[in-house]
C-alpha cells in the first residue's frame, strides 16, 4: 500500500513538473499512443487534483496516526481514480510515470498534452 502511495505521488510530482516547464512538444514516442498517454494525462490531473486536497487534510491531521490514516484513504483514493480512469490500468499508468522520467521526448509530449488540456 506504501509503495502505492509513494507511486501515486511521484506521479503527481511528475505531472506538476511537466506542465510547469512548459515543455514543448516532442517527436512522437511510438511506445504510446495519443489514446494511451491521453487517459495517462486524465488520470494524472485526478491524481493532482485528489493529492492536493488530501495533502490539506493531512497536514491539518490532529495527531499522527490520524495523519497516518489518512495518508491510507489518500492512497486509496489516488488508486481509484487511475484504475477508474478509461484506456489506462495502474501498472501502465505507473510504467509511463517511469518512461517519461527517462526519456525527454516522452516527457515533454506529456507536459504539451496536460498544457493543452488545462487550456481547455
Amino acid at each position: 500500500m506504501r509503495s502505492n502511495i509513494t507511486t501515486a505521488l511521484r506521479a503527481l510530482a511528475l505531472g506538476v513538473c511537466l506542465a510547469l516547464a512548459g515543455a514543448s512538444a516532442a517527436m512522437a514516442d511510438p511506445a504510446y499512443s495519443e489514446q494511451k498517454l491521453g487517459a495517462f494525462v486524465e488520470a494524472a490531473v485526478q491524481v493532482r487534483e485528489l493529492s492536493s486536497v488530501w495533502q490539506q487534510r493531512i497536514v491539518t491531521a490532529g495527531s499522527e496516526a490520524q495523519a497516518g490514516e489518512l495518508r491510507n484513504q489518500a492512497g486509496q483514493e489516488l488508486v481509484a481514480a487511475v484504475e477508474s480512469t478509461d484506456g489506462i490500468t495502474l501498472a501502465e499508468y505507473n510504467q509511463i510515470v517511469e518512461d517519461a522520467r527517462k526519456d525527454p521526448d516522452l516527457s515533454a509530449r506529456i507536459g504539451s498534452m496536460l498544457q493543452e488540456r488545462e487550456g481547455d
